[in-house]
């Protein structure tokens, strides 16, 4: 896959460009109903705010491919936000290998173990769902997308296609979850 430097370079770089500019403009001038030039400029403000993030190290190489793309469309979202005057300040993903979600807070269940060893499962086994799967339970667990933002974001026909594609998802990680817990329950 190449580290974060390899992706934001060259070749690569012009057809990750590309490839979000065709997503992120036409989500944000439709989401938010502005302009096509409002949501260009977002979209190059993001660009921006994505290698600053990069540079500074609060976007880390080891992080996957599909974390690049969610955290450069929360940047995007956030720039044109600010510039509508909706948000004060960025709230961009610091961590998207972590499975916090809104009332989740990882950090009180570190003294449980077991808790601990299931948050790592959970992890290990998102980490090998399908890069759509990672990216729906991301966006919806940890960004609160909408089911419309995320339909818009991943390019499905409507939000119920979105929500229905979640809830595969979401079977998939709860039965690998649970048969994993099983196997490892029994030794």
């Amino acid at each position: 896959m190449g580290d974060i430097n390899d992706i934001l370079s060259g070749k690569k770089l012009e057809q990750f460009i590309k490839d979000e500019r065709e997503k992120v403009i036409p989500y944000l001038s439709k989401r938010y109903r502005v302009p096509t030039e409002e949501a260009e400029d977002a979209f190059q403000d993001g660009l921006v705010a994505l290698f600053e993030a990069v540079n500074s190290g609060r976007f880390k190489e080891e992080q996957h491919e599909y974390s690049l793309v969610r955290y450069f469309h929360t940047c995007c979202k956030n720039q044109l936000l600010k510039k509508l005057g909706k948000i004060e300040k960025e709230t961009i993903p610091s961590d998207p290998d972590e499975l916090g979600t809104g009332d989740y807070d990882i950090s009180a269940l570190e003294d449980d173990n077991q808790h601990n060893e299931d948050i790592e499962l959970m992890q290990d086994i998102l980490a090998d769902l399908p890069k759509k799967c990672r990216s729906l339970i991301w966006g919806k667990y940890h960004d609160g997308f909408s089911a419309t933002e995320m339909a818009a974001m991943l390019n499905y026909n409507s939000d119920r296609v979105a929500i229905t594609s979640l809830n595969r998802c979401m079977e998939k990680l709860r039965n690998r979850f649970n048969e994993t817990r099983r196997l490892y329950d029994e030794k």
